[in-house]
């Protein structure tokens, strides 16, 4: 599987990457939304792992441009914002899942597996 990690925090994004890599997953980074938009319009992901307080656009701003244009692909948010209204801004957006930058390497893959399956219609 192709992953997009987008994440500003390089010590972060460093570890992410490594752990991802690890479980043999390729993985393509970007540091800000702007990269990341252009990424998006122009690769193929199976799945997106982004934060959502980036430089040059705003990780929400992404996400909905993504799905503006009719892009499925399965999107984990990353945030340390923990508010209810953060979490619904979300999932109006298009997002799957909402954890919190609190990191398991034992649950990365378990997350991925989840993501990558067919979403049920409610």
């Amino acid at each position: 599987m192709r992953i997009l990690l987008v994440e500003d925090h390089t010590e972060l994004q460093h570890w992410l990457s490594k752990a991802l890599r690890d479980a043999n997953l390729s993985v393509e980074c970007a540091d800000n939304g702007a990269d990341a938009d252009s990424l998006l319009l122009t690769q193929d992901y199976g799945l997106v792992i982004l934060d959502l307080t980036l430089p040059r656009m705003d990780g929400l701003e992404v996400l909905k441009r993504l799905r503006a244009r009719g892009g499925k692909t399965p999107v984990l948010i990353l945030t340390a914002r923990g508010g209810l209204e953060d979490r619904v801004q979300g999932s109006e957006s298009g997002r799957r899942r909402l954890p919190r930058q609190t990191f398991r390497t034992g649950r990365t893959g378990s997350t991925r597996q989840s993501l990558a399956a067919p979403q049920r219609r409610q």
